[in-house]
């Protein structure tokens, strides 16, 4: 009897330009894998917003959330036990900020410390100082007028 082959599910997200899906189709055929797919559409995402705080127990603004539960739910589906490959593009560089380092890593590197400890702290409070803005413009002055 021959083994059943491992199942390999993945999210296709067509409209925004980050569709990985074909890869995924790709990989799973070059390792003979029992490909599932699944587009999300705009509909899907919107009815699904509701439910997230079901699934993620504190605040959570990653828009992964959407295709990682839509996935989630198409696996169990299949299958009771699953290993997920969320984190892939952080363990294989596969965002462009780690080009960036590898053409300005050194030079980063190269910065004596103090600089980059400062520099580190005034982003920190520039992105403070503008989220404080933003709720203030945005948010309190408009109730109060």
């Amino acid at each position: 009897m021959e083994k059943d082959k491992i199942k390999h599910f993945t999210i296709a997200v067509p409209d925004i330009g980050l569709n990985e899906a074909p890869y995924a189709k790709e990989v799973a055929k070059y390792l003979g894998t029992d490909h599932h797919e699944y587009t999300c559409t705009v509909k899907d995402a919107i009815e699904l917003i509701d439910d997230l705080p079901f699934y993620y127990d504190e605040p959570f603004a990653d828009s992964s959330s959407i295709p990682t539960t839509l996935v989630c739910k198409m696996a169990r589906k299949e299958v009771t036990v699953a290993l997920s490959a969320d984190a892939g593009d952080e363990v294989f560089a596969g965002y462009n900020r780690y080009d960036y380092m590898m053409k300005h890593g050194s030079k980063i590197k190269n910065t004596p410390a103090l600089v980059r400890k400062l520099d580190c702290k005034y982003y920190g409070l520039t992105l403070t100082l503008t989220i404080f803005h933003f709720l203030i413009k945005s948010i309190i002055l408009p109730q109060s007028v």
